[in-house]
C-alpha cells in the first residue's frame, strides 16, 4: 500500500550530518593508525590495524553514534 509510505526527512538529515562528521573523524583515525603502526600492508601491520580498529575505534564509534543521535533527535512529548 503506497499511501502508507512515510519518508522521514529529519531522520535522513540527521544521518547525513552524522555521516559528514563520521567521515572526518574516521579519516583522522586512519591517518593516526598509519602514523603509529606504519603504512605497511604486511600481515603483522594489517593484524595490528584491524585489532586497533575493532578493539578501540569501533566501540568508541558506536558510543559516539548513539550519543550524537540522541543529542540531535527531535524530542516528542508523549504524555498527552
Amino acid at each position: 500500500n503506497s499511501s502508507s509510505f512515510f519518508y522521514d526527512i529529519p531522520r535522513t538529515l540527521r544521518l547525513a550530518l552524522f555521516g559528514l562528521a563520521d567521515g572526518a573523524v574516521s579519516h583522522v583515525w586512519f591517518l593516526t593508525v598509519d602514523s603509529v603502526v606504519g603504512e605497511g600492508q604486511g600481515l603483522v601491520d594489517t593484524l595490528i590495524k584491524t585489532a586497533a580498529d575493532a578493539l578501540v575505534y569501533t566501540p568508541l564509534w558506536c558510543a559516539w553514534f548513539l550519543v550524537f543521535m540522541t543529542c540531535i533527535e527531535e524530542k516528542k512529548d508523549d504524555s498527552t
